[in-house]
């Protein structure tokens, strides 16, 4: 992915997006939302653990938002020598979660 030109066009794709009115922009994103099911993410914490106030970190978390027709998502975090696994699921838009 760091070799990848996609960023790039994510990127210029976001920059066109904001110059575009919020209805235009509002309804792309509503096209691409509604071909989603989930939206997965995973965060890289950090190797050796945070120390606030002279105590170790134990527990960091981590919930992908969801924005639009999204049901979904799975996060996952590393941390320090813990893997957590997230899953959030939307009521209004699965009827069974």
């Amino acid at each position: 992915m760091k070799n990848s030109p996609s960023p790039f066009g994510y990127y210029y794709l976001i920059v066109i997006m904001m110059y575009l009115p919020r209805v235009v922009s509002q309804a792309l994103l509503e096209a691409y939302a509604g071909k989603c099911t989930f939206a997965f993410s995973n965060v890289p914490g950090p190797r050796a653990p945070y120390v606030v106030v002279g105590s170790k970190v134990k527990h960091i978390s981590f919930f992908v938002p969801q924005m639009l027709k999204v049901c979904g998502g799975v996060s996952l975090i590393s941390h320090y020598d813990t893997f957590k696994l997230g899953i959030m699921l939307d009521k209004a838009v699965i009827d069974n979660p």
